[in-house]
């Protein structure tokens, strides 16, 4: 997206989850994963082969390839870039069971 796109598009708040607990064929490490949790769901997509690109100044940039399809057999496969600001702070207006 061209980055006026991005500054304009409001944020979603959320828990990030990155993990490698999935099972693997040869008990080798598996790629990362990594999910936005808005309280029990997932307003997009997982990310699948998740990178973290980039930690600066209490943002990061995080990559990955992204699944719209409706199956393994008709996958579409898109290379998606998700970029988080963290936010040590809870405000008041946002319930416990948002976040």
């Amino acid at each position: 997206m061209p980055n006026a796109v991005v500054m304009a598009t409001p944020p979603t708040r959320g828990r990030l989850w990155l993990t490698n607990f999935r099972p693997a064929k040869d008990n080798s490490t598996t790629p990362l994963m990594a999910a936005l949790l808005v309280g029990e769901q997932s307003p997009w997509p997982v990310l699948d082969q998740a990178e973290v690109r980039c930690i600066k100044d209490g943002q990061m940039v995080i990559v990955g390839i992204e699944d719209l399809g409706d199956g393994p057999k008709r996958s579409r496969l898109f290379r998606q870039a998700w970029w988080c600001r963290v936010v040590t702070g809870v405000p008041e207006s946002v319930p416990r069971h948002q976040l």
